[in-house]
């Protein structure tokens, strides 16, 4: 589905060039869990960025479902993240002033799509993440899990072909954040893709398959049975 080769990324200031990911190589099929780790500043979050098409690689090939994307227009870029990707954050990015459903409703707007199919839509989804009973509230009248839900939904609504999380329990309580980490389990159970940055290795656990990065290199990588899976056998 995307596959990264000879990735570089190279940050540059006046004075500074830091290298923050070099000749990275990485496959991600339809189906999988990735969990990104390592520690601080080693590259997590620009890989993931770069894989989500939010950031520009310094050099290297990318190419997402065999079309290669590395000098493609901006217009082509992002018809794909509209279309194709959906994103979780750890801050969330809900908007204040939208109700829950109005939140979820948004992506589906910026792709043209139509109101009774937008209505459709958010309602499954909402269901899909049990806040359906919440969806003409606003973000502040729930908890931080509650609304990390609603970005779960939001990012499923485009029914994408792939859900990037750049911590998504990093603003979480314990409880929280395994009930989140038990959605997306669920969700990728059910055929969604998932690439996602996380510092816990309890929480990496859920994944198919863990990156070790390094002072932006892969340095590990292991396929493994999801926690989930292993619980059920």
């Amino acid at each position: 589905m995307i596959s990264v080769q000879q990735l570089s990324r190279v940050f540059t200031t006046d004075d500074v060039e830091t290298s923050a990911l070099n000749q990275i190589n990485l496959q991600v099929s339809k189906g999988d869990f990735i969990a990104i780790m390592g520690p601080s500043g080693c590259g997590k979050s620009t890989l993931l960025n770069i894989l989500g098409l939010l950031d520009k690689p310094s050099s290297g090939d990318y190419f997402f479902q065999d079309k290669r994307l590395r000098f493609a227009q901006q217009g082509q870029v992002e018809r794909i993240r509209r279309q194709h990707f959906g994103y979780i954050f750890q801050s969330f990015n809900l908007i204040d002033s939208l109700t829950v459903a109005e939140n979820v409703e948004l992506p589906l707007i910026y792709q043209g799509v139509a109101a009774s199919e937008r209505a459709k839509r958010v309602k499954q989804v909402l269901a899909k993440t049990s806040m359906d009973h919440r969806a003409s509230h606003f973000p502040k009248q729930l908890s931080g899990g509650q609304q990390q839900r609603v970005a779960v939904a939001r990012a499923l609504v485009i029914e994408p072909a792939v859900i990037f999380a750049d911590e998504p329990t990093g603003n979480l309580d314990t409880r929280n954040g395994h009930d989140v980490m038990n959605l997306l389990a669920e969700l990728n159970e059910q055929g969604s893709t998932i690439v996602m940055v996380t510092h816990s290795e309890s929480h990496a656990t859920y994944g198919s398959r863990v990156i070790e990065l390094l002072d932006g290199e892969i340095v590990k990588e292991t396929r493994q049975q999801p926690m989930m899976e292993l619980a059920r056998a």
